[in-house]
């Protein structure tokens, strides 16, 4: 699952939720949300969640393989 990969992301970071919801301006509470799989994000949210977590967002997408 997407969300799954950003939150591992994050956490390997030490970044909290509020961190990166400020980052990319989304709340925190929608980030938790993506994280928990219970919302879709934008192209343009994934983007800034790749550039947040410092990759690219093709190395974030890509992560979805490994949740198959």
């Amino acid at each position: 699952m997407f969300g799954t990969g950003v939150r591992q992301l994050r956490r390997r970071r030490k970044l909290t939720q509020t961190d990166v919801a400020n980052r990319v301006g989304i709340t925190a509470t929608y980030l938790s949300q993506i994280e928990t799989g219970q919302r879709n994000p934008t192209l343009a949210v994934v983007v800034g969640l790749a550039r947040a977590l410092g990759v690219k967002p093709s190395q974030l997408v890509a992560r979805l393989d490994e949740f198959e």
